[in-house]
């Protein structure tokens, strides 16, 4: 369920059904966002992922859910991902098979206008 985006938030970077990988670290991960919504108290975009693994599977969580959801990641700060085009699957990796497949995603610009339906 997204919330109205509130009037002094900057614009929403992402929209339900948008893939996003991580910006940092050598096996990043890779998701699916299933909702986005504004935090009041930390002023940013956070965002419930579904994690795949960059072979096309559905791994939904890899934290420990703790009592909370077990089948996706919740407020993900936005800050550390990046919106990309729908990931061609299998991804292509390193030789090692295992390390950064950042290089076969296609990084997308931030969204900008109100919130529209995701990629694919």
């Amino acid at each position: 369920m997204s919330f109205p985006q509130p009037a002094l938030s900057p614009p929403c970077p992402v929209a339900e059904k948008d893939w996003v990988i991580e910006k940092e670290g050598r096996h990043p991960q890779l998701g699916r966002v299933i909702d986005v919504y504004w935090d009041e108290i930390d002023q940013e975009w956070l965002i419930d992922i579904e994690l795949y693994s960059p072979d096309g599977r559905l791994i939904g969580r890899e934290s420990d859910a703790l009592g909370g959801p077990e089948d996706f990641e919740p407020a993900v700060p936005m800050r550390h991902w990046s919106r990309i085009a729908k990931p061609v699957f299998p991804m292509k990796r390193d030789r090692t098979g295992y390390r950064d497949w950042r290089d076969a995603a296609e990084i997308l610009g931030p969204r900008t206008a109100a919130r529209q339906g995701g990629e694919g």
